[in-house]
């Protein structure tokens, strides 16, 4: 077993004592699965108030991770562009903006 030392007290002994913490190997959470291109849709959908929104793929859970979908906004045919802004838990943020 590795430790690290974080630290030593005087004990009342008079000797010097070493507190360490050892180097366990931590369980990370499981990431979140991509988004579903019809999850994905409609989400879009209902946020950017469009109708008949596809997308063409999944969309990894990841910051920065972008895809364009296509839809009807405001009665014509419309490219809205989609990035993940944040992650957290099962929890996806992201932002539309009508490309083009």
């Amino acid at each position: 077993m590795q430790h690290a030392r974080i630290g030593t007290r005087r004990a009342t002994a008079r000797r010097d004592v070493t507190f360490v913490r050892s180097k366990r190997s931590t369980t990370r959470p499981t990431p979140r699965p991509p988004v579903a291109p019809g999850e994905l849709g409609a989400e879009v959908a209902r946020q950017a108030n469009a109708e008949d929104v596809t997308c063409p793929q999944a969309l990894p859970a990841q910051v920065g991770a972008s895809t364009v979908c296509s839809g009807t906004l405001d009665g014509e045919q419309a490219q809205l562009g989609v990035t993940i802004t944040a992650v957290q838990g099962s929890s996806v943020a992201f932002d539309i903006a009508k490309v083009g």
